[in-house]
């Protein structure tokens, strides 16, 4: 199941405003799974919605509508045209939308 990967810099949106969202999007929000990011400064949200979105770039769209950083966005849809194009190999298109964290040495 393709999931929405979600990253706020600051103030996570509400539970109520998100689900309306994805409301006006034709999803139902079905799991919602918050962790603090790494940085101390902001969170990482897991979505689960039904129907999952059907190509990487409506996931980034759906992600954007969940309030997501707009810049990580931006980015991801590069991402999303390599994998919707058939561009990259199995391991990509199943983490294209990453959430960073930092690195274990």
């Amino acid at each position: 199941m393709r999931v929405l990967t979600v990253d706020y810099d600051g103030r996570r949106l509400g539970l109520p405003d998100l689900v309306a969202r994805m409301d006006r999007a034709g999803r139902v929000v079905v799991g919602v799974w918050d962790v603090r990011s790494p940085s101390g400064e902001g969170w990482h949200r897991v979505i689960a919605v039904d129907p999952p979105p059907e190509t990487a770039m409506e996931q980034v769209a759906l992600q954007l509508v969940a309030g997501s950083d707009p810049y990580r966005e931006a980015y991801a849809v590069r991402r999303a045209r390599a994998v919707d194009s058939g561009h990259v190999g199995r391991f990509w298109r199943e983490r294209f939308a990453v959430l960073y964290g930092k690195a274990a040495v």
